[in-house]
Protein backbone atom coordinates (compact mmCIF):
# COMPACT_ATOMS: atom_id res chain seq x y z
CA UNK A 1 0.00 0.00 0.00
CA UNK A 2 1.39 3.92 -1.08
CA UNK A 3 -0.18 6.93 -0.20
CA UNK A 4 -0.25 9.83 2.05
CA UNK A 5 -0.70 10.20 6.04
CA UNK A 6 -4.28 8.80 5.45
CA UNK A 7 -3.20 5.93 4.40
CA UNK A 8 -0.93 5.43 7.37
CA UNK A 9 -3.83 5.51 9.33
CA UNK A 10 -4.98 2.49 6.94
CA UNK A 11 -2.16 0.14 8.50
CA UNK A 12 -4.21 -1.31 11.29
CA UNK A 13 -6.88 -1.56 8.85
CA UNK A 14 -4.94 -3.89 6.77
CA UNK A 15 -2.63 -5.54 9.42
CA UNK A 16 -6.83 -6.47 11.07
CA UNK A 17 -8.17 -8.29 7.69
CA UNK A 18 -5.19 -9.58 6.96
CA UNK A 19 -4.76 -12.10 10.05
CA UNK A 20 -8.43 -12.73 9.66
CA UNK A 21 -8.29 -13.81 5.77
CA UNK A 22 -4.41 -14.70 5.85
CA UNK A 23 -2.76 -12.49 3.37
CA UNK A 24 0.43 -10.19 4.05
CA UNK A 25 1.36 -6.91 2.56
CA UNK A 26 4.04 -3.80 2.74
CA UNK A 27 3.39 -0.54 3.04
CA UNK A 28 5.42 3.06 2.37
CA UNK A 29 2.95 5.59 3.41
CA UNK A 30 4.58 9.25 3.40
CA UNK A 31 3.44 12.66 5.85
CA UNK A 32 1.31 14.97 3.24
CA UNK A 33 2.65 13.82 0.02
CA UNK A 34 1.02 10.21 -1.04
CA UNK A 35 4.20 7.62 -2.35
CA UNK A 36 3.34 8.16 -5.69
CA UNK A 37 6.22 8.11 -8.02
CA UNK A 38 7.02 11.19 -10.47
CA UNK A 39 6.17 13.83 -7.97
CA UNK A 40 8.44 16.89 -8.64
CA UNK A 41 9.70 19.63 -6.40
CA UNK A 42 7.02 22.27 -8.57
CA UNK A 43 4.28 19.79 -6.21
CA UNK A 44 6.10 19.40 -3.23
CA UNK A 45 7.27 22.82 -3.04
CA UNK A 46 8.93 22.31 0.59
CA UNK A 47 12.26 20.99 0.61
CA UNK A 48 12.46 18.39 3.53
CA UNK A 49 9.05 17.19 2.66
CA UNK A 50 10.96 16.94 -0.68
CA UNK A 51 13.80 15.25 0.64
CA UNK A 52 11.46 12.80 3.16
CA UNK A 53 9.63 12.01 -0.33
CA UNK A 54 12.91 10.92 -2.30
CA UNK A 55 14.16 9.02 0.37
CA UNK A 56 10.96 6.64 0.38
CA UNK A 57 10.00 7.20 -2.91
CA UNK A 58 13.52 5.23 -4.09
CA UNK A 59 12.48 2.21 -2.37
CA UNK A 60 9.06 2.34 -3.65
CA UNK A 61 10.02 2.08 -6.75
CA UNK A 62 11.84 -1.00 -6.39
CA UNK A 63 9.05 -3.02 -4.63
CA UNK A 64 6.08 -1.70 -7.54
CA UNK A 65 7.58 -3.86 -10.16
CA UNK A 66 7.64 -6.80 -7.85
CA UNK A 67 3.69 -6.05 -6.75
CA UNK A 68 0.98 -8.04 -8.14
CA UNK A 69 -1.45 -6.19 -6.24
CA UNK A 70 -1.14 -2.02 -5.17
CA UNK A 71 -3.58 -0.40 -2.73
CA UNK A 72 -3.08 3.56 -3.08
CA UNK A 73 -5.11 6.07 -0.61
CA UNK A 74 -4.66 9.32 -0.33
CA UNK A 75 -6.62 12.33 1.22
CA UNK A 76 -8.59 14.46 -0.81
CA UNK A 77 -9.73 14.76 -4.14
CA UNK A 78 -6.74 13.44 -5.75
CA UNK A 79 -6.62 16.34 -8.53
CA UNK A 80 -2.92 17.35 -7.47
CA UNK A 81 -1.84 13.62 -8.49
CA UNK A 82 -3.23 12.95 -11.44
CA UNK A 83 -0.21 12.90 -13.68
CA UNK A 84 1.64 10.65 -11.25
CA UNK A 85 -1.14 8.45 -11.09
CA UNK A 86 -1.88 7.98 -14.86
CA UNK A 87 1.76 7.24 -14.91
CA UNK A 88 1.61 4.47 -12.51
CA UNK A 89 -1.30 3.21 -14.20
CA UNK A 90 0.42 3.10 -17.76
CA UNK A 91 3.29 1.33 -16.18
CA UNK A 92 1.30 -1.52 -14.77
CA UNK A 93 2.32 -5.13 -16.39
CA UNK A 94 -0.56 -7.31 -17.36
CA UNK A 95 -0.07 -9.60 -14.61
CA UNK A 96 -0.81 -6.12 -11.88
CA UNK A 97 -3.58 -4.61 -10.85
CA UNK A 98 -4.03 -1.42 -8.94
CA UNK A 99 -7.24 -0.67 -6.48
CA UNK A 100 -7.60 2.57 -5.42
CA UNK A 101 -8.97 3.21 -2.13
CA UNK A 102 -11.81 6.17 -1.28
CA UNK A 103 -10.87 8.60 1.19
CA UNK A 104 -12.62 8.53 4.73
CA UNK A 105 -14.28 11.78 5.74
CA UNK A 106 -13.08 14.29 8.69
CA UNK A 107 -14.52 16.91 10.93
CA UNK A 108 -14.13 20.28 11.39
CA UNK A 109 -12.42 20.33 14.83
CA UNK A 110 -9.90 17.62 16.74
CA UNK A 111 -12.26 16.02 19.10
CA UNK A 112 -9.23 14.63 21.44
CA UNK A 113 -9.88 18.20 22.87
CA UNK A 114 -13.29 18.80 22.30
CA UNK A 115 -14.40 15.61 24.02
CA UNK A 116 -11.21 15.47 26.74
CA UNK A 117 -11.61 11.78 26.54
CA UNK A 118 -12.33 8.63 24.76
CA UNK A 119 -15.49 7.62 25.40
CA UNK A 120 -17.82 10.36 24.63
CA UNK A 121 -18.59 12.95 27.15
CA UNK A 122 -22.55 14.10 27.32
CA UNK A 123 -21.83 16.52 29.46
CA UNK A 124 -19.78 18.98 26.93
CA UNK A 125 -21.67 19.85 24.18
CA UNK A 126 -20.02 18.85 21.38
CA UNK A 127 -21.23 19.51 17.07
CA UNK A 128 -19.02 18.19 14.26
CA UNK A 129 -19.42 18.90 10.28
CA UNK A 130 -18.51 15.45 8.68
CA UNK A 131 -16.90 16.44 4.93
CA UNK A 132 -16.39 13.50 2.57
CA UNK A 133 -14.01 14.94 -0.65
CA UNK A 134 -15.30 12.98 -3.30
CA UNK A 135 -12.36 11.24 -5.84
CA UNK A 136 -11.53 13.52 -8.88
CA UNK A 137 -13.88 12.50 -12.20
CA UNK A 138 -11.03 12.49 -14.04
CA UNK A 139 -9.09 9.84 -11.64
CA UNK A 140 -12.46 8.00 -12.09
CA UNK A 141 -11.97 7.70 -15.59
CA UNK A 142 -8.21 7.06 -15.98
CA UNK A 143 -9.46 3.63 -13.76
CA UNK A 144 -12.35 3.19 -15.40
CA UNK A 145 -10.36 3.17 -18.48
CA UNK A 146 -7.79 0.47 -17.44
CA UNK A 147 -9.50 -3.20 -16.55
CA UNK A 148 -6.71 -4.06 -14.31
CA UNK A 149 -7.41 -0.85 -11.79
CA UNK A 150 -10.68 -0.14 -8.99
CA UNK A 151 -11.82 2.83 -7.66
CA UNK A 152 -13.24 0.77 -4.42
CA UNK A 153 -15.50 3.47 -2.40
CA UNK A 154 -16.07 2.24 1.63
CA UNK A 155 -15.86 5.91 2.58
CA UNK A 156 -19.95 6.60 2.69
CA UNK A 157 -19.52 3.26 5.55
CA UNK A 158 -22.17 3.59 8.23
CA UNK A 159 -19.38 3.59 10.73
CA UNK A 160 -19.06 7.59 10.23
CA UNK A 161 -22.35 8.14 10.36
CA UNK A 162 -22.07 10.13 13.65
CA UNK A 163 -18.19 10.81 13.32
CA UNK A 164 -15.78 11.55 15.20
CA UNK A 165 -17.44 8.78 17.23
CA UNK A 166 -19.21 5.19 16.57
CA UNK A 167 -21.03 3.61 19.52
CA UNK A 168 -19.91 6.75 21.69
CA UNK A 169 -16.58 6.22 21.60
CA UNK A 170 -13.82 8.27 19.81
CA UNK A 171 -12.67 7.27 16.45
CA UNK A 172 -10.39 9.58 15.33
CA UNK A 173 -7.07 10.74 17.31
CA UNK A 174 -7.73 14.30 15.27
CA UNK A 175 -9.60 16.23 13.52
CA UNK A 176 -8.63 13.96 10.32
CA UNK A 177 -7.01 10.57 11.17
CA UNK A 178 -8.54 7.49 12.22
CA UNK A 179 -7.38 5.80 15.53
CA UNK A 180 -6.57 2.33 16.08
CA UNK A 181 -10.12 1.95 16.92
CA UNK A 182 -11.44 3.48 13.93
CA UNK A 183 -9.25 1.85 11.50
CA UNK A 184 -11.01 -1.48 13.01
CA UNK A 185 -14.56 -0.87 13.43
CA UNK A 186 -13.54 0.32 10.13
CA UNK A 187 -12.53 -2.83 8.79
CA UNK A 188 -14.91 -4.85 10.40
CA UNK A 189 -17.85 -3.12 8.55
CA UNK A 190 -16.17 -2.89 5.64
CA UNK A 191 -14.50 -6.23 5.42
CA UNK A 192 -16.92 -8.37 2.84
CA UNK A 193 -16.30 -5.14 0.43
CA UNK A 194 -12.72 -4.75 0.94
CA UNK A 195 -12.17 -9.03 0.43
CA UNK A 196 -14.59 -9.54 -2.97
CA UNK A 197 -12.07 -7.03 -4.83
CA UNK A 198 -8.71 -8.50 -3.27
CA UNK A 199 -9.96 -12.52 -3.41
CA UNK A 200 -11.46 -11.50 -7.44
CA UNK A 201 -7.86 -10.14 -8.09
CA UNK A 202 -5.76 -12.90 -6.37
CA UNK A 203 -7.82 -15.28 -8.65
CA UNK A 204 -7.13 -13.16 -11.66
CA UNK A 205 -3.55 -13.41 -10.86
Amino acid sequence: MIGDSHALGMKNYLDILGKKNSFSFKTATNDRYPTLPGLTQETIKEHRYYIQYQDLINEVNKIIPKTDIIILQFSGSGELWIPAIKNLIDGLKSNQSLIVLSDYPSVNKNPVRENRGVVKNPNRNQNYEISFKTMSPQILKIINANSNCYYLNLGKSRVFENAPFYRDTLMYYDKGHLNAYGSRVYAENTENEFMETLNTLIERN
